[in-house]
């Protein structure tokens, strides 16, 4: 799930900052990851615009393709 080059975020630059979103229903190692703060959890709802990195240092959310 998490990639090798995280983007930057498109608000503050940050990039070691930056994790993954993950919708839908989570696994048993992404509450490992979760607790790390490496992954943040989105919910069960999402689209096309949904976004699916976060940015730690900002609180932004973004879509990336």
């Amino acid at each position: 799930m998490i990639k090798d080059k995280r983007p930057k975020c498109k608000n503050c630059s940050s990039e070691l900052n930056v994790i993954p979103i993950k919708y839908g229903l989570p696994y048993n190692e992404d509450f490992d990851l979760i607790q790390k703060k490496q992954l943040m959890l989105g919910g069960f709802k999402y689209d096309n615009k949904s976004p699916n990195w976060h940015c730690k240092s900002c609180e932004n959310k973004w879509k990336e393709d």
